[in-house]
């Protein structure tokens, strides 16, 4: 009895993950079918970056790719929060494949590149996400 519920609970699970999974294949596609028509800018920047976010809920291995042609770009054009954006992007990958210290070192990144601009929401994303690192690693000093 217990094991038909076990198994009821995880084919729920698993039937619930299956649209969410499709939605954001949906997104991702729509935004690598703009990709082609974005020059060297901000708007590239962002798209790459909403991207790799949205991989970072399904494949944390292609979000990183898409995370570090954002960085590349953003370096190049100077948008300095597009950039920690990026890097932001790049730790959460980080963190959901387990190599916990290169996460911390990305949000690291961020937090260095967005400061100086006063973006709250950035800065408060980057150090969450740190929190977040710490909390999975069971430090809380």
């Amino acid at each position: 009895m217990k094991c038909r519920r076990v198994c009821a609970l995880i084919v729920c699970i698993l039937l619930y993950r299956l649209p969410l999974h499709a939605q954001y294949e949906k997104q991702i596609d729509s935004l690598k079918n703009l990709l082609s028509s974005s020059q060297h800018d901000t708007l590239l920047v962002k798209r790459l970056n909403e991207i790799a976010r949205l991989y970072n809920m399904v494949s944390p291995d292609s979000s990183l790719n898409y995370s570090n042609r954002s960085i590349a770009i953003a370096s190049q054009i100077g948008d300095t929060v597009g950039w920690g954006r990026a890097f932001i992007n790049s730790g959460i990958s980080y963190d959901n494949l387990g190599l916990l210290d290169q996460s911390v070192r990305e949000f690291d990144k961020a937090i260095k590149l967005v400061a100086p601009t006063s973006n709250k929401r950035l800065l408060s994303s980057a150090y969450t996400n740190i929190g977040i690192v710490h909390n999975e690693r069971g430090r809380f000093d």
